[in-house]
């Protein structure tokens, strides 16, 4: 199965496969391995809804990072969650970062829809500082109708929103 057959599984409405493919420095970083492909189901459906929210373009900025490449970003978390490929960081055209947090946060703990199981198709990820943090989500199975508890980290800088679906809400 190509990433692409994957991702179109979703049926998302604003998102085609090449933008999760998207990764800063192409000498440096890297595609996520097929492995971690579900990992980023939450947080694509997540963002797909916000796009449908907010009536305006999302740019992925950020998503899948490469352990080796992580470890170059001065600010990056050693146990980042885009080396889990649960991660993204965005930016919401006209709107400012603060704003799209302030959504976000409103939407934490909230239930989504999801066309396809949602821990089955997700791992956890070590790489070499360890351990990336993760819990499964909380998810409900009926007639065919997966749906998964938001729960994850939201943070906003000057330019962009992250986002993440590590299970657990960090205060």
């Amino acid at each position: 199965m190509t990433f692409e057959n994957f991702i179109a599984k979703l049926g998302l409405n604003h998102f085609k496969p090449h933008e999760l493919l998207i990764y800063t420095n192409r000498e440096k970083n890297g595609e996520p391995p097929r492995l971690r492909w579900g990992n980023i189901v939450p947080t694509i459906l997540i963002l797909d809804r916000l796009r449908e929210h907010l009536g305006v373009p999302i740019c992925l900025t950020s998503v899948y990072r490469t352990p080796a490449y992580n470890a170059t970003l001065r600010k990056a978390a050693r146990l980042s969650q885009h080396q889990a490929f649960v991660a993204a960081d965005i930016s919401a055209r006209g709107i400012y970062p603060r704003d799209v947090c302030e959504i976000l946060m409103q939407w934490r703990d909230q239930w989504f829809k999801s066309p396809v199981p949602i821990e089955q198709n997700r791992t956890r990820v070590e790489v070499p500082a360890g351990k990336i943090p993760y819990v499964p989500l909380n998810e409900r199975e009926s007639s065919g109708v997966f749906k998964f508890q938001f729960k994850g980290y939201i943070y906003y800088g000057e330019t962009y929103v992250h986002i993440d679906t590590r299970g657990f809400n960090p205060d």
